[in-house]
Order: C-alpha cells, then sequence, then structure tokens
C-alpha cells in the first residue's frame, strides 16, 4: 500500500495523484534543466535526473507564492503585477527575455555550423581549391 503523505516529520507532505504525474513532470523536468538557462553556472546532476516519470520523488508539492500589499512592513516592488504572473513555472521560463536571447544566440550558431556541411557546399569548397588564374 502507497503511503499518502511523508509523515507528520514532514508536515503531511503529501503524494501527488497518477492522473497529475505528467503535469508535475513537465515543472519538475523545467527545474532540473535551469542549466540551461544560466550556462556559465556549475549545477551537480540530480539524483532523479534522466529516468523520467519514474525518477520523481515520491512525496513533493508545488506551490505559488502569493504576493501580499506590504510584505514585511513596506511596500514592494518585487511584488509581480497580474499581466506578467504566468500560469506554470515553463511558462515564465519561456517568456523570460535573458533566456530566450541565450536561446536564440546558441541557435544561430548551430544553424551556421550545420549550414557549412549543407547543400551545395562541397561544390563551394572544390571551387575555392581552384587555381585562381
Amino acid at each position: 500500500m502507497k503511503n499518502k503523505t511523508a509523515g507528520p516529520g514532514w508536515f503531511d507532505l503529501p503524494a501527488p495523484a497518477e492522473a497529475d504525474l505528467p503535469r508535475l513532470y513537465r515543472e519538475v523536468e523545467a527545474l532540473r534543466l535551469h542549466k540551461q538557462l544560466d550556462p556559465k553556472q556549475f549545477y551537480r546532476k540530480e539524483p532523479g535526473e534522466g529516468k523520467g516519470i519514474k525518477g520523481l520523488p515520491k512525496h513533493f508539492a508545488i506551490g505559488t507564492i502569493v504576493a501580499t500589499p506590504n510584505p514585511f512592513g513596506n511596500a514592494s516592488a518585487d511584488n509581480l503585477p497580474r499581466s506578467s504572473r504566468k500560469r506554470t513555472l515553463v511558462d515564465e521560463l519561456v517568456d523570460d527575455a535573458e533566456a530566450k536571447s541565450y536561446a536564440k544566440k546558441k541557435f544561430k550558431e548551430l544553424q551556421t555550423v550545420r549550414g557549412a556541411r549543407g547543400r551545395g557546399t562541397l561544390a563551394a569548397k572544390k571551387a575555392l581549391r581552384k587555381p585562381k588564374w
């Protein structure tokens, strides 16, 4: 029989429902792929990485940050306006401007490398080898 919660030592952290696992897997996988968003930072491999849905922890929960009008006594500029909030973590990461620019730059680099091996490149290389006189 599966344990429904992690126990009172873990504040009865619930086990996710089987139906929610694919959606939660996408969220956790996005968290695991944060290495690709910041290429200069080194992160260790996580224990469940590369195992698919079976690599998910048995008991976990994903929550949302609730913005308050006056956190810790003063007005905060860190609260996101409703228009810039996203439904899921994946949506938020996809909309990140720095990540977009890095992904676009990497994509262009890959395209130039792959384009050098594409159609018509052999004829161009042979033409370069021909004497110009």
